[in-house]
């Protein structure tokens, strides 16, 4: 696959990545963005170190904390 290809699906998952997490459609993230384990690293906003999660975890505390 040409590099340009590479890009495009790229950009279309991060479309997703955004689009259903304003959404929150929680389970299209978990089976059309994630895989089962994700490396998750938010240190450079502040967060912890990057770690290993489960996708349905990363995805069951957005839920909380976007409840409102």
């Amino acid at each position: 696959m040409k590099t340009y290809e590479h890009t495009i699906e790229l950009t279309e998952l991060a479309n997703k990545l955004f689009m259903y997490t304003d959404l929150k459609a929680w389970q299209k993230l978990i089976d059309e963005v994630f895989t089962e384990d994700v490396l998750f690293d938010m240190s450079s906003a502040g967060g912890d170190a990057p770690k290993t999660l489960k996708a349905k975890m990363i995805c069951d505390t957005w839920k909380e904390g976007l409840k409102a």
